[in-house]
């Protein structure tokens, strides 16, 4: 799915090495920075210290290899809506490809009404230029002064293009763009208002959702431009819903708090830092100033480097909520990204891409958990605090509680792969081998290719399909095993929570995918789709859409997987590593996701599952996507296949009351009926 840029971003980042020279890139780097604190009184928009920020953000920029040259500012009454669009034109015009290109805006964030209904909450975060004006009940004002997300969303992209294919475009945003009441720091220069703008001319927002329905997913603003797109991050001060304070540099002088934060960071990035680790490192800056319970944001390609299009490939990992005492950790996710009691974990140094390259400094194991979180005793001899707070933890052995799988070696195999296979599988406390009532098969493909199929003996889809002949054939039989039997447990976890209730509808459509484009507009009856069961029956290539209501009384984090018939874990909305406040859900409103099709794929039981958490949740350490389909599936939620879900929420298993609530739909995806 693609949608507009919003400015209430997300993802994590990282960093591994130590040495401190700047990035070296075959590309030039530029950069803009727009900072407006002189906003004239009329306009009803309060001074800010924006001025102070032009210089720890451009030697930030100078210290990673930036020319002042290549470095333009625009600010206060030069920063009106003309100006800052001129100085986007100017990058865009000036970047070629593979070079890098910096946009950076201090000055106030806003929200206005919706504008084409892409937004959960009914409003456009918009950039606030000088002269702009913050009337937030304008009669025949539409936002015209102001930048919305959509447009600037979509001007980046022609940037991002510009730039490819080895450039990458960076942008920080040291504003707030929401509201919610300052907690503290009230003496501070708050940088955005609380209140929305609201637009209530009815000719102006007839695009919009109807009936206290919105129809998400991208802004038709956003071009479609032929070619692939350089890499984009994007670093926001504080949440959708937050406000940003400002904080006081070593001078005494009032700064932005992410300008001062990245001043303090990024002349330290070197070669291997990607921004994961970089917004680490922004985090810990910033939980020093006195912030309140303000939080930065990031999202985009969060595994490049710094100031380079290179991919990393980052291995997932969980990260610390809370260190108690130097022996009991606090653990984000709990049961939902499989850390129950007994699992085994080591802590690393924030940035690390691959735990098997690396070396932890502790080793713990997860005493108890619910779904939101586990609790685990560090083992000695003891790190530092401040070392297991930056820690990312990756999971070295997952406990399985009493699941023993019963796995049958069918004698068609080759002799020594049985016996190797035997040897390996006695090393998983969780598996034992049977020759009746297995759980689970190991055999030759019916094709006769020598592929082997690990396959549930009830008929559930295959697990994994492995040529025997690759160099890990056994191992990954042994982690598919693994992967079954968590499975088993997980698909039975339900959350519920008395004031979360968010449910979900599927709609079929006449819409088909031509190359990666949905073409198409009718839905069909409802009906036609229905099984003799009156379950849901789709064939292959049957595009569905989806809409879910929050019918609860608080807002939710929402997320919905697609868990399918060959045991892949695909995430359908938000986007795969988007963990931005884009999929907050506020109560009493439902959200139709138009603009991105899903479409039935592998024969068999899909599941759709929806997961409504009180607190964001980063599903990336449990996905595999469809091309990763013949590796042996090794992560928690790998085939997280709900019992009987029918679009009702069933029994629950495992409770977790507090947490969040979940929802499924079970689909069965046929071939179609010979005539």
């Amino acid at each position: 799915m693609t949608r507009a840029l919003g400015f209430a971003l997300v993802t994590v980042l990282l960093s591994t090495g130590s040495t401190h020279s700047p990035q070296t890139h075959a590309g030039r780097k530029l950069a803009l920075i727009v900072a407006i604190g002189d906003y004239p009184a009329k306009s009803g928009y309060g001074a800010l210290n924006s001025a102070n920020d032009v210089p720890l953000v451009r030697g930030s920029l100078m210290a990673q290899g930036f020319d002042s040259a290549n470095i333009r500012v625009v600010q206060d009454s030069a920063a009106t809506r003309e100006g800052i669009l001129a100085g986007l034109d100017w990058l865009t015009a000036a970047a070629g490809p593979d070079d890098v290109a910096v946009f950076h805006y201090s000055g106030h964030g806003h929200r206005i009404t919706d504008d084409n209904g892409d937004e959960l909450d009914g409003y456009d975060e918009v950039l606030v230029p000088y002269g702009a004006p913050g009337d937030l009940h304008a009669v025949n004002y539409h936002g015209e002064r102001h930048i919305r997300d959509d447009e600037l969303g979509a001007r980046l992209d022609v940037l991002r293009h510009k730039v490819a294919p080895g450039g990458a475009v960076l942008v920080t945003i040291d504003a707030c763009f929401s509201g919610s009441a300052t907690r503290g720091q009230a003496e501070r220069p708050v940088r955005g208002v609380m209140q929305p703008i609201e637009v209530s001319d009815p000719r102006y927002i007839s695009r919009m959702r109807s009936a206290g329905e919105d129809s998400g997913g991208g802004a038709a603003e956003v071009p479609h431009l032929p070619g692939k797109a350089a890499p984009l991050v994007v670093i926001s001060a504080a949440r959708h819903d937050q406000v940003s304070h400002e904080a006081v540099d070593d001078s005494g002088l009032g700064v932005g708090s992410l300008s001062l934060a990245l001043s303090r960071v990024l002349p330290r990035a070197d070669s291997a830092t990607t921004y994961r680790a970089l917004f680490d490192r922004i985090g810990v800056a910033m939980a020093s100033m006195d912030l309140g319970d303000q939080r930065p944001q990031i999202e985009g390609d969060v595994d490049t480097r710094v100031f380079s299009g290179q991919a990393v490939a980052q291995r997932a990992f969980v990260r610390v909520a809370m260190v108690s005492d130097d022996s009991t950790v606090a653990m984000v996710g709990g049961t939902l990204l499989g850390l129950l009691p007994g699992t085994r974990i080591a802590f690393f140094a924030s940035g690390t891409a691959n735990p098997d390259s690396a070396v932890s400094f502790a080793k713990g194991t997860v005493r108890a958990a619910n779904a939101g979180t586990g609790v685990v005793t560090v083992s000695r001899p003891r790190p530092e605090r401040q070392a297991l707070e930056r820690s990312w933890a990756f999971v070295t052995d997952y406990a399985y509680g009493d699941l023993r799988v019963g796995v049958s070696i069918d004698p068609r195999l080759p002799a020594a792969f049985r016996k190797a296979l035997r040897d390996s599988l006695a090393s998983v406390t969780v598996a034992h081998v049977v020759t009746t009532k297995p759980a689970l098969l190991i055999s030759p493909a019916p094709n006769g290719r020598g592929v082997i199929v690990v396959a549930a003996a009830d008929n559930v889809p295959q697990t994994a399909v492995i040529e025997p002949a690759s160099p890990r054939s056994v191992s990954r039989v042994r982690e598919a095993v693994r992967g079954y039997a968590r499975s088993r447990q997980l698909r039975r976890l339900e959350l519920t929570d008395p004031d979360i209730n968010v449910t979900m509808e599927l709609i079929p459509t006449r819409r088909r995918m031509v190359g990666n484009t949905c073409e198409g507009e009718d839905t069909i009856p409802v009906l036609s789709k229905r099984g003799s069961g009156n379950d849901w029956e789709l064939n292959p290539g049957d595009v569905y859409l989806l809409r879910f209501r929050n019918e609860g009384k608080d807002s939710a984090y929402v997320t919905i997987l697609s868990l399918g018939a060959d045991g892949a874990v695909q995430q359908l909305f938000p986007q795969p590593g988007d963990i931005s406040d884009y999929n907050a859900a506020p109560p009493h409103r439902s959200f139709l996701i138009k603009d991105l099709c899903y479409y039935a794929d592998v024969v068999g039981e899909e599941v759709l599952k929806l997961f409504a958490t009180r607190d964001r949740v980063d599903f990336t350490p449990v996905l595999v996507e469809p091309e990763r389909r013949t590796r042996s599936p090794s992560n928690p939620l790998e085939q997280l296949i709900g019992d009987a879900y029918s679009g009702t929420r069933s029994d629950a298993a495992l409770m977790a009351r507090g947490t969040g609530s979940t929802y499924g739909i079970t689909i069965n995806i046929v071939k179609p009926k010979s005539h």
